[in-house]
């Protein structure tokens, strides 16, 4: 422990309690002992301090490292990047160290990431999405190596605690908007990225899901889907997917007065295209995001945009997993999906 590093006594001496009850606080262990009021005094009084848990101490008393890994599989997402500090926040105010990776780095060598996760002996793994090559190679050895994983945002597949955002929900609500500002002819672009087998629940097609229900129930019988299936070898590359398929909607005898894209990235390629043909945004055809990127605020037309609250789906996703470690048995209710976490951010693309 470092010279000036606080220690539990000294902040159980300043709040005038039991050193135990400092200990089992800051550890997120028998909460249900202690008041709402006894906590946060604990828990603000250790963030003032700067209070950091002593690792090697930690591990010669209980053999438990108390880390949570955190995998994270598209950096360059903002959207990626919010979620992957709100998740590492809430496993920190959990009282757990997170070890967050880049799952990209270990590409080289499809074990390396499930190795570093094994030998620094994480109690559990938060995922931040992931792909199809990461579900068939390496979930199986975490699974195999009895950590308990939770997904936040991305696919569902069997077994894992799934927290993720209601995209049905938050799709009706775009096209309501769309459909509000006049839009007759609204269309959905999309984009399947997965091959898995064993997919629940697949985002884009709840994606889609919720903007026909919502066409539907605005009087369009037909609402269109544009679903890009091309690009099989760059699954993330989704501004050429939002290209391609913004190119084949322009080429329609009717074309969209409304484009409603699965995520932020599909709707600049399809801004991109759109300026390359000379159509005009929104005047001919307005344009709705979904995640809201950074660059989306400075792109010309500034993107309109629904925004998560990834605060809420990591506090949701952290809490969940936490309960599994500290139970015995598994939690009856593992896939949850979440609607009040939406923010629209109107910008230049739309009326």
């Amino acid at each position: 422990m470092q010279p000036d590093a606080v220690s539990q006594k000294e902040i159980a001496g300043r709040l005038g309690m039991h050193q135990s009850t400092v200990s089992y606080i800051l550890r997120g262990q028998r909460l249900d002992r202690y008041s709402a009021e006894t906590r946060r005094r604990v828990i603000e009084l250790a963030r003032r301090l700067n209070y950091r848990p002593h690792r090697s101490a930690q591990l010669l008393k209980g053999n438990r490292s108390r880390m949570i890994g955190v995998l994270e599989f598209d950096i360059r997402s903002s959207v990626a990047r919010r979620a992957l500090q709100a998740v590492c926040a809430a496993i920190a105010h959990r009282g757990y160290t997170p070890l967050p990776l880049d799952a990209n780095w270990f590409t080289l060598s499809t074990d390396s990431v499930c190795d570093v996760l094994i030998e620094q002996r994480v109690e559990g793994v938060v995922m931040i999405g992931f792909g199809d090559d990461f579900a068939r190679e390496d979930l199986p050895r975490l699974r195999a190596a009895g950590l308990p994983t939770a997904v936040c945002l991305g696919l569902k597949v069997p077994d894992l605690i799934q927290v993720d955002a209601d995209r049905r929900h938050a799709f009706m609500e775009l096209t309501r908007r769309a459909v509000a500002a006049g839009a007759t002819n609204p269309c959905f672009l999309g984009r399947p990225v997965s091959t898995l087998r064993n997919l629940q629940r697949a985002p884009w097609w709840e994606a889609r899901d919720g903007f026909q229900a919502a066409a539907r129930a605005a009087g369009i019988k037909r609402p269109v889907v544009q679903m890009v299936k091309s690009l099989p070898n760059r699954p993330t590359d989704f501004p050429a997917s939002g290209r391609i398929g913004m190119r084949a909607l322009l080429q329609r005898r009717r074309q969209p007065d409304a484009v409603i894209a699965y995520n932020d990235l599909m709707a600049i390629g399809a801004l991109a295209e759109c300026h390359e043909q000379g159509i005009r945004v929104p005047a001919d055809i307005a344009i709705y995001g979904f995640g809201d990127e950074e660059v989306s605020a400075h792109l010309c037309p500034a993107l309109s945009t629904l925004r998560l609250r990834e605060d809420q789906l990591a506090r949701e996703v952290v809490d969940r997993l936490v309960a599994q470690l500290e139970s015995d048995r598994e939690l009856p209710d593992r896939q949850i999906l979440l609607t009040s976490i939406f923010e629209w951010i109107p910008r230049a693309s739309t009326p």
